[in-house]
């Protein structure tokens, strides 16, 4: 064989090694591939990878409802429960203890049911949690006939902990599927669900206070949870399975931790889903001063909701085309920051503390954190992908268990030490500090991606060791079963020199195992 064969010959396989290390060897083949045959043009392949098929259609409906009921449930609170609990004896302390208590509860589960979700399965976790959030949510109807004091405070945090249980494994097994279903259009796909949320957040406390005046305190959540329960009991019946479950291994929160660029975008995650619940216990008493009624209050967290409801799928669909996650987060945490400051405002800058700076502040503000938010996941996965973790659905369940642990622990923190931050000091002050947060988020990201990314030369690798299970046998067996390249060509390309190809795996035995630098 002459010298221009055997340099054709080691491409070729280095080209199946990788694949292997990144997973495609065994990832499936996604819904849309599978529709792409030999011989279509390249302008029927446009059409086609456009279009969604069946099960995506289905899929993206069932996303969005149960996206949309989740939110209900969260949202009814608001108007009510804190003076019903106030009867039942709850302290101040305790209604925020029985808030808090979900977040915090989501923040332990998360990183749980991801590293665990390929072997029980992301329809059985769908299934399950969505059908333990609804059970809980009626259940919740019932708490005005326990007594009183201890009994009703125990009762409400049990239930509460357990539905932040059903809610991350749904949850988790949500974000988990859209890359493995939805891999062409990751972003956008986000982006849409998001506005589901962002009508559930907007009518959820409108809806709760309609309810609970028409039949008192069970209404609402026994309609609510009635809807959910009945939701939950059709997707029996139409969510689609999971494919070769037997086969799927958990991923590596070990190797997921070694990125030094998911702890940058983690961090900025945490500090966005802070800010995002900075407002919820702290902005109906402030905009007190201005002696508005209940609706014009309303109308306000109204107005917040519809900016991150507009702003979520056009961020996702932007991320999509652009490919330019970093850019947007960015600049989504510096405006979020900005406004902020105005909201507070700022006494550094002597705004005056009008109705209506207040008002365009948080709407700006809501606005900016659907940029910042909604292509977080969207980053991680690429992040993850790029250093070498395979893209399958054993990495997308880690990263997602990651992501909602972060945004679940944000939406603890924002809340409580915004109360305290209110009062020690006051809302200026306080939303100032958040702003500065969201600024000093947004400087992390942009001086590390700059690192990352060489000032535009190109993005570097991570230098890590990560243990996979590859051996010679699974990479001899690759290259046998395509294109009839044969075995002796592996024995070639293991010689290949480090500096002549600086991405190449380099094999070494280590306990039974393949040991992967990746340079």
């Amino acid at each position: 064989m002459d010298s221009a064969e055997e340099d054709s010959d080691k491409t070729t396989i280095n080209d199946y090694q990788t694949r292997l290390l990144n997973g495609d060897g065994c990832q499936q083949e996604s819904d849309t591939d599978s529709m792409l045959k030999p011989g279509d043009s390249s302008d029927e392949v446009k059409v086609k990878k456009s279009s969604m098929t069946r099960e995506q259609k289905i899929l993206f409906i069932i996303f969005g409802l149960t996206n949309l009921t989740n939110e209900l449930t969260f949202s009814i609170l608001a108007p009510f429960f804190p003076a019903e609990a106030a009867k039942q004896g709850a302290t101040k302390v305790q209604v925020g203890l029985i808030f808090s208590v979900y977040s915090l509860v989501q923040f332990i589960a998360a990183p749980i049911i991801g590293k665990f979700l390929p072997t029980i399965g992301c329809r059985f976790a769908f299934i399950c949690g969505f059908f333990v959030n609804s059970g809980c949510n009626i259940l919740y109807g019932f708490l005005d006939r326990v007594a009183p004091g201890t009994e009703f405070l125990v009762y409400c945090i049990l239930i509460r902990s357990i539905e932040a249980i059903g809610t991350t494994a749904f949850l988790t097994a949500l974000m988990a599927l859209v890359p493995n279903k939805f891999p062409d259009s990751v972003g956008q796909t986000m982006g849409n669900i998001e506005i589901f949320a962002g009508i559930g957040l907007t009518i959820g406390p409108f809806l709760g206070g309609v309810l609970y005046q028409l039949g008192g305190f069970m209404l609402p959540f026994v309609a609510i949870g009635g809807f959910s329960m009945i939701l939950s009991l059709c997707l029996f019946f139409i969510l689609p399975a999971d494919n070769h479950l037997s086969e799927q291994k958990t991923g590596s929160f070990i190797h997921l931790m070694s990125i030094p660029g998911t702890w940058v975008v983690v961090f900025s995650l945490f500090i966005g889903a802070a800010a995002l619940t900075f407002m919820e216990p702290t902005l109906s008493t402030e905009l007190q001063q201005y002696n508005l009624t209940p609706t014009q209050v309303g109308l306000v967290f109204l107005l917040m909701g519809l900016g991150y409801t507009i702003s979520a799928p056009i961020v996702g669909w932007i991320a999509d085309k652009r490919q330019n996650t970093r850019t947007l987060l960015s600049f989504g945490y510096i405006l979020a920051g900005i406004s902020y400051l105005i909201a507070g405002p700022w006494p550094v800058l002597h705004l005056p503390n009008k109705l209506y700076l207040i008002t365009i502040g948080v709407v700006l503000m809501y606005v900016a954190l659907g940029c910042a938010i909604t292509p977080t996941y969207q980053d991680l996965l690429s992040t993850v992908v790029h250093n070498g973790m395979p893209d399958v659905i054993s990495t997308h369940s880690v990263v997602s268990g990651m992501f909602n642990s972060a945004f679940s622990l944000g939406s603890f923190f924002g809340p409580t030490m915004g109360g305290l931050l209110v009062d020690k000091f006051n809302f200026a002050v306080s939303s100032s500090i958040f702003g500065l947060l969201n600024l000093i988020s947004a400087a992390g990201i942009i001086v590390f991606s700059l690192w990352e990314f060489r000032c535009g030369k190109g993005r570097r690798k991570t230098m890590y060791v990560a243990k996979f299970r590859v051996t010679n046998e699974d990479t001899d067996n690759l290259i046998d079963n395509e294109n009839g390249v044969n075995s002796d060509s592996v024995e070639r390309n293991e010689n290949i020199d480090e500096t002549e190809a600086p991405n190449t795996v380099m094999k070494n035995k280590l306990n039974g195992e393949t040991a992967i630098k990746i340079n």
